[in-house]
């Protein structure tokens, strides 16, 4: 599966929204995504935070389901796993699984 590219234009159009430098957005998208925005799947990077979903849950799974509700960061795991991690708290509560979820920079 080919790996999609950001164009200059795509970077142009996020700092324009953003009202901010190109710069400050590749910046971004770097390290938030080590380089490379998606996986040898194909799928998207992402990084699931146990500790936004404890927070946005009101830490109500933080004992039934530590691994991916926490009040402390951590436990990330590897990068094959961040997407098993997500399904487990969608099911859980959808809108705050995915909001906890810092995507990479899908380049």
């Amino acid at each position: 599966m080919p790996k999609p590219e950001l164009t200059e234009k795509d970077f142009q159009d996020a700092a324009r929204q953003l009202n901010c430098e190109v710069a400050a957005i590749k910046a971004v998208a770097e390290v938030e995504s080590r380089g490379d925005g998606f996986l040898p799947t194909g799928e998207p990077k992402i990084l699931f935070e146990r500790h936004i979903f404890s927070k946005r849950t009101n830490g109500l799974f933080d004992k039934t389901n530590p691994g991916i509700s926490n009040p402390v960061a951590g436990g990330y795991g590897n990068a094959a796993s961040q997407h098993k991690r997500l399904q487990e708290a969608v099911i859980l509560n959808r809108n705050a699984a995915l909001m906890s979820a810092s995507w990479g920079n899908f380049r």
